[in-house]
């Protein structure tokens, strides 16, 4: 996942994205998510508040959000691996150059 600084975080897997970024970040598009196979995920805020009193919105929170794989209309995550500033410490990758060899062969998968 990409954040507005540009850093690239791996991670387990979807609950621990949903559990580090909070809502508004994600609504607000400060976060990007990709997927194992560097497809975009689209979040999706199912459990929103709708209260309104007068019509406003009475609160800012999105609630939480679900990810799903979009099909098409956004880069994947390789095409965006040149904008990443540098890459957050995690188990599995200590460059971008594993990265981008992970991807590869992920795209070559059924």
């Amino acid at each position: 996942m990409l954040t507005d600084e540009r850093p690239l975080a791996v991670v387990s897997d979807v609950l621990e994205a949903t559990r580090r970024y909070e809502g508004y970040d994600v609504e607000s598009g400060d976060v990007v998510f990709y997927d194992e196979r560097g497809r975009r995920l689209t979040p999706t805020f199912p459990y929103r508040s709708e209260t309104r009193i007068l019509g406003l919105r009475v609160t800012e929170d999105s609630g939480p959000y679900e990810l799903t794989v979009e099909r098409e209309g956004h880069p994947d995550v390789l095409s965006e691996l040149d904008t990443v500033a540098y890459l957050e410490e995690n188990p599995w990758f200590e460059c971008l150059d594993e990265i981008r060899a992970a991807l590869a062969g992920a795209e070559d998968a059924p």
